[in-house]
């Protein structure tokens, strides 16, 4: 049997050989062909006033404070004849401070009261209220510290030889610690409605004229009402009273 005999009684057999190899070369190509690689010049563009992940618009990441300066201070630095009464000192920053936990102030020599600072934050204005007025004819130097204790800025001023008339802010603010310890009510007292009127009569000290003839509803209706102007019964004195 010749060649051309083998091939035609084989013919079916040869041809699926044929075609599992074209089949298999197929396959064999597509499994170990390289992708094409993406260029790594790739090219994104971000409007510039687009706020960036983890960036707050005041330029601050995450609410953690960011270094600042101090561009301008009240009084300015070496600064005469500033009234020694209850005066305000101020500072502004080229970066928003964030709390007071951002910054320490410190005034030397020692005040004879207190100070207070009395701004909302964030701001860029830090102002600090003399409580009880400065010693006249006084140099005093104000200082800035980040919170690691770094100096930001110093600056000094100095007090006239003017009498301070007055300590208003001071007194007001005794006043008012006075009442809220002694008086909690004494901003809505003496207070009168149809059951009840009351009025303090001492330090922690009420009188209250009940007006109903139903003397439980009248205490109710008190005890009620003082409740919510965020009164407590229990630290007050009460004295109820029958027409």
């Amino acid at each position: 049997m010749n060649f051309w005999e083998i091939i035609k009684q084989y013919r079916l057999t040869v041809l699926l050989l044929f075609c599992a190899g074209l089949v298999g070369t197929i396959f064999l190509t597509l499994l170990f062909a390289q992708p094409k690689k993406p260029s790594s010049l790739v090219s994104i563009s971000t409007p510039s006033n687009t706020t960036q992940p983890n960036q707050s618009p005041a330029g601050n990441l995450d609410g953690i404070q960011q270094p600042f300066q101090i561009t301008t201070t009240t009084p300015q630095d070496l600064q005469t004849n500033i009234y020694p009464g209850e005066i305000e000192l101020s500072f502004n920053t080229n970066q928003p401070i964030l709390s007071e936990k951002s910054f320490s102030l410190n005034i030397s020599p020692q005040l004879p009261f207190y100070l207070r600072l009395t701004n909302a934050y964030p701001t860029q204005t830090i102002t600090a209220r003399i409580f009880g007025g400065l010693t006249k004819n006084t140099t005093y130097t104000v200082s800035v510290s980040n919170t690691s204790g770094e100096l930001v800025k110093s600056w000094q001023f100095t007090t006239s030889s003017e009498q301070n008339e007055s300590s208003s802010s001071l007194v007001q603010e005794a006043e008012q610690q006075y009442n809220q310890q002694y008086f909690p009510l004494f901003s809505v007292t003496p207070y009168s409605e149809e059951d009840f009127e009351v009025d303090y009569k001492g330090k922690l000290e009420l009188n209250v004229l009940i007006k109903t003839p139903n003397t439980a509803v009248g205490k109710q209706e008190f005890l009620n009402w003082m409740k919510s102007q965020g009164g407590d019964p229990s630290t007050h004195k009460i004295n109820y009273l029958t027409k």
